[in-house]
């Protein structure tokens, strides 16, 4: 039924949650910001609701870039101007460069459909130079056909034109033969449903689905994906 498969990274195939924490830890102990769990968490947040901005158009990536540390800043009190946080912010981006970690099963379900015959393809919003040398770091770039990258793009996930970008290239003009797998129902899932590209939603942890985005399918392991493709 499909013949392009594409894929988010981030919580998708490597694990960006572990990455995060591994980098924000450095990063704070650099900048001396206290390295304490609350702070962590709030750190996630607050880049989390920069993200989700982000794909609402709210901002541009560079105020996702100079804003997320100010921010945290802001909230702690810490003596944080606009270009300490922009220091921060590329240290922290070199930091996340340096880990990457899979996802258990990640290669393996590579592996399996490259056997079974299907091109598969990254789709990522993530920092184009981080991403780059992250899947060099551990040598996954040789699953994918190629990468899409917003960065490198100039339009982000879930827009309907990083989609027809990433079709056009292709060179299927059959919607039909496409499914994006990822774990952002507002990012993968509502930029498929946007496109006309059914949706694979990745929920490992099972997740609770509590806006209007309806994947075409919904999975919590690889295996699942893999009795789906078969």
């Amino acid at each position: 039924m499909y013949k392009h498969l594409l894929f988010d990274i981030d919580n998708t195939l490597l694990d960006f949650t572990l990455a995060e924490e591994h980098s924000i830890r450095e990063t704070f102990a650099r900048y001396s910001i206290p390295v304490t769990e609350e702070n962590i968490r709030l750190y996630s947040d607050i880049n989390l609701s920069f993200w989700k901005a982000l794909e609402r158009k709210e901002i541009t990536k560079d105020e996702l870039w100079s804003g997320r540390f100010l921010k945290l800043g802001e909230v702690l009190s810490l003596p944080i101007d606009r270009t300490l946080s922009a220091e921060i912010n590329t240290f922290y981006l070199s930091a996340l460069g340096r880990c990457a970690f899979l996802i258990d099963g990640a290669e393996e379900l590579m592996q399996e459909l490259i056997r079974r015959g299907y091109d598969i393809y990254a789709v990522t919003n993530g920092n184009a130079c981080v991403q780059h040398t992250r899947l060099d770091a551990i040598h996954f770039k040789q699953y994918f056909k190629a990468l899409f990258i917003s960065e490198e793009m100039g339009v982000s996930k879930p827009e309907k034109a990083f989609f027809d970008r990433v079709c056009d290239w292709i060179g299927d003009g059959d919607r039909s033969s496409y499914l994006i797998v990822g774990d952002s129902l507002t990012s993968d899932i509502a930029g498929g449903i946007n496109s006309g590209i059914d949706t694979c939603w990745y929920n490992p942890r099972g997740e609770q689905n509590n806006n209007n985005t309806h994947p075409t399918y919904t999975v919590k392991t690889y295996d699942e994906l893999l009795e789906l493709l078969k």
